[in-house]
């Protein structure tokens, strides 16, 4: 609606100072003829041009104006559409993921009016780089407890025997830094009986993740227009981390475009600690219809780990545009540039 009411504007100023130019134009015009006339002069040393033919000129003009006004507009409309497509894509997945949240809670729920435990916490623990192992503390309070009850938790091959204190049983496992895992089970034996509990509620799945700092990444564009062999981008990346116990010690953005880097930026001071994070992007980059133009966050731990997360792809063909945002990729090497953990 801006965008039409900006265009008309234009059109209308064009049309207006046109005219006005044609009125004064015929005014000087008529002023010399009739001057001319009244001297005897003859009318072919005039060298003024005609108001007609300077009438049509001026409509080519307005014509020529109006259409470089128009195909602005278009371009700038077209940026538009592609901002309001990504604010809906991304208010679909937070839809999504809340009506998610909201059915994980209802199924929680269920399990916990069904299940044998009142109450069951897991936390990651301490880190072991050299071995590359991650202790997670279990907490369990089961619904009924007696002096004989043994309980004992397993995550794969993995087991914990849990001790009582107080109420509370606690425990903890040594798992691998780089191994995915699925919930833990919790055996319960009392008077003689064992039963088995599935504990969906803790989930582990990728250790890496959790225990190391591998943040997620929301992307609002801009502004990201290709012209003229070149790719204007404005974006805001917002990074939301998870607990982890390793802290980042340095952080930087890489463009590339078709594999190649093109630029570096060190945004270091923006990762202290693991609280959210905003980090602004404006750049011009030397580009064309079909390359691909990739933005990666690249960064190390204060365990010497190196990350390197795509947050940002762009690619303009005949049949369309592509666009991906958010934390797509991801990769874990060692100090020695050896890929050991890669999602993607």
């Amino acid at each position: 609606m801006e965008a039409s009411i900006s265009l008309g504007v234009l059109v209308l100023l064009v049309l207006v100072v046109l005219v006005i130019i044609g009125v004064i134009y015929n005014r000087i015009y008529t002023k010399r003829i009739n001057k001319a006339l009244e001297e005897g002069a003859s009318l072919a040393h005039n060298k003024m041009a005609e108001p007609e033919r300077v009438s049509k000129s001026l409509m080519v003009i307005a014509a020529v104006i109006g259409f470089i006004i128009l195909l602005a507009n278009i371009s700038g409309l077209q940026n538009r559409i592609q901002f309001l497509e990504h604010q809906m894509n991304q208010m679909n997945a937070q839809l999504y993921q809340e009506i998610r949240e909201y059915s994980d809670s209802v199924t929680e729920l269920i399990e916990e009016k069904e299940s044998a435990v009142l109450s069951a916490d897991m936390t990651v623990g301490a880190l072991d780089a050299g071995e590359e192992t991650v202790e997670y503390c279990f907490s369990i309070l089961p619904k009924v407890v007696s002096d004989d009850m043994k309980l004992e938790v397993w995550v794969g091959d993995k087991k914990a025997e849990l001790k009582k204190e107080d109420e509370m049983f606690r425990g903890s496992i040594l798992l691998n830094l780089f191994g995915i895992y699925e919930a833990p089970v919790l055996a319960i034996t009392n008077h003689g009986e064992t039963i088995c509990e599935k504990l969906d509620r803790l989930t582990i799945g990728a250790v890496a993740e959790r225990a190391l700092p591998m943040p997620d990444c929301n992307v609002t564009p801009k502004e990201q227009k290709l012209k003229n062999g070149k790719m204007k981008i404005a974006m805001e990346l917002s990074f939301f981390f998870r607990e982890s116990v390793a802290q980042i010690t340095k952080a930087e953005l890489s463009v590339r475009v078709n594999g190649t880097e093109i630029e570096r930026k060190e945004v270091s001071d923006k990762f202290n600690g693991t609280e959210a994070k905003s980090v602004e992007y404006t750049g011009e980059i030397k580009a064309g219809e079909g390359d691909l133009i990739e933005l990666y966050l690249d960064y190390t731990d204060e365990l010497e780990y190196r990350y390197e997360m795509k947050v940002y792809d762009y690619q303009q063909k005949d049949n369309g545009t592509s666009v991906s945002c958010g934390s797509s990729a991801k990769k874990i090497m060692d100090r020695n540039g050896t890929v050991i953990y890669a999602v993607e």
